[in-house]
Order: structure tokens, then sequence, then C-alpha cells
């Protein structure tokens, strides 16, 4: 009995030397993420996970990248979230990689922006209130851009009457998932640039 004890307690106190080495080393990624956007760090501690934030300007915007924990109970989760705010457009649209619901969407009568390039069109849905604007925004070299972080794209890029922003379920388990984020951030820095 004792040693069943033993082995319950030793594995506790394995499982949180384990979270609190991997919650430094994201510490440390985000605040070599935040040097090299020229962002200001901050972690906060949420029970057995540390969650960090970065903010500043950006492409004469505030932009906040942040973790939250959503959910409750068991169905807790990590989301990691950018936020341009206020946001830089004065219309709304949304960008996400085609899938298996919005493909049986279309189905039924769902519709989203297309470009008459068949290839492009099948793996991502655009949508907008602004069609015109939208197209103009998202001219050649966008939709280039957008074609190169496919792979990349794990949430959906929103232009809302409050925000510009993106934001997918999950945290970052190695540096190499940063990167690929930061792709997405320059995809969204770029649609900020080509507004103007």
């Amino acid at each position: 009995m004792i040693l069943f004890f033993g082995g319950i307690i030793g594995g506790i106190v394995l499982l949180i030397r384990y979270a609190k080495r991997a919650g430094d080393r994201k510490v440390q990624w985000y605040q070599s993420w935040g040097r090299e956007l020229n962002l200001t760090h901050e972690s906060n501690k949420y029970m057995l996970t540390k969650l960090n934030t970065l903010y500043g300007p950006m492409e004469g915007e505030t932009i906040t990248i942040y973790e939250k924990i959503v959910g409750s109970g068991k169905n807790q989760t990590l989301q990691t979230n950018i936020v341009f705010e206020p946001n830089p457009f004065d219309f709304e649209f949304s960008i996400a990689r085609e899938g298996f619901f919005s493909k049986a969407g279309k189905l039924f009568g769902g519709t989203d922006i297309e470009f008459g390039d068949e290839e492009f069109d099948k793996k991502f849905l655009l949508k907008s209130k602004d069609e015109a604007k939208f197209r103009s925004l998202m001219d050649f070299r966008a939709q280039e851009e957008l074609r190169r972080i496919e792979k990349k794209l794990a949430g959906t890029i929103s232009s809302t009457p409050t925000n510009f922003n993106y934001y997918f379920m999950g945290g970052f388990t190695k540096e190499e998932k940063i990167k690929e984020f930061n792709q997405v951030l320059d995809f969204m820095r770029m649609l900020i640039r080509n507004k103007r």
C-alpha cells in the first residue's frame, strides 16, 4: 500500500516538474519571439500552465498575441490568438482552409467568394460582406502568399466590427510551431499593407 501511494505521489511530482520545464521553455520561446517582433512579453501562471502575451505597436496598429484557456472542467483547452485592435479594415471578411463541414455547407447552398482558379478555390473558404473590397484586398500576391501558408493555417483569419484576428486551438509544443504561426502573422501584416 505504501509503495502504491509512493508511486502515485512520485508520478505527480514528475508531472509537475515536466509541466514546469515545458512552461519555462515556452516562456523562453515567447521572449525570443517578442524581441524579434519588438513586442513586450508578459507571462501569467494559470494552475500548472504559464500563459504568455506579446503586445505593442505593429503596422501602425496595436497587436496582442496571447494564450488563454477556453472551456471548463475536463473540456479546457489552450487557445492561441493574434488580435490587431482597432480593426484596420472597414469591412468584414474571413479566410480559412476549406474543410469537410464547409464543403458540406456548399452542397446545401452555402456560398463563398471564388477567384476563378479551381485549385485555389478548392483549398480556401473566403467570405466577406463587401465582395468588391475583399477582391481588391486579395490581389494575386495575397493569393500566392495564402497558398504558401496553406498548411500553417490552423484557424480562421477574421475581420470583425471590432478587430482583425486569428486564433487556433492549441499552443506551441516546439519552437518550429512558433515559426509557422509567425508566417500567418506575416500574411496578416501583408493584408494590412495591401489596404493602404
